[in-house]
């Protein structure tokens, strides 16, 4: 129910009212589910994505989340919303190199490489 009610928000932003960002942004925080962190962050990054603190949000979950799935999701996003941002690229870079987890390092490197096939 908690990732309907965040799709659902994230889709009628403005008939939620302003406040719907801040609730995104705890359940991307602090949801005990993975599950339901990864579907807030998404529809975080694709509603509010030219929000600077969105940007920075994004870049946190990407470091600090305690879940692989959430923190590979973090990367995908900053590859696709965020590529020519600085430090995306750097960040990217350190997550496939020193992440604790192999599915987060085998996502950063995916990235890089569609990265490098699109020339970029």
């Amino acid at each position: 129910m908690k990732m309907f009610s965040i799709y659902s928000c994230g889709y009628r932003k403005k008939e939620c009212g302003e406040n719907v960002i801040f609730f995104i942004k705890e359940r991307a925080f602090k949801d005990e589910h993975y599950s339901v962190r990864g579907v807030a962050l998404q529809e975080l990054a694709n509603g509010w994505r030219n929000e600077p603190e969105v940007l920075q949000f994004v870049r946190d979950r990407c470091v600090h989340d305690e879940d692989n799935m959430v923190r590979g999701n973090a990367v995908s996003l900053l590859a696709s919303l965020w590529p020519d941002e600085p430090g995306t690229f750097e960040m990217i870079m350190d997550k496939a190199v020193s992440d604790e987890h192999y599915s987060v390092r085998k996502t950063a490197m995916e990235e890089l490489a569609k990265r490098k096939s699109a020339g970029i």
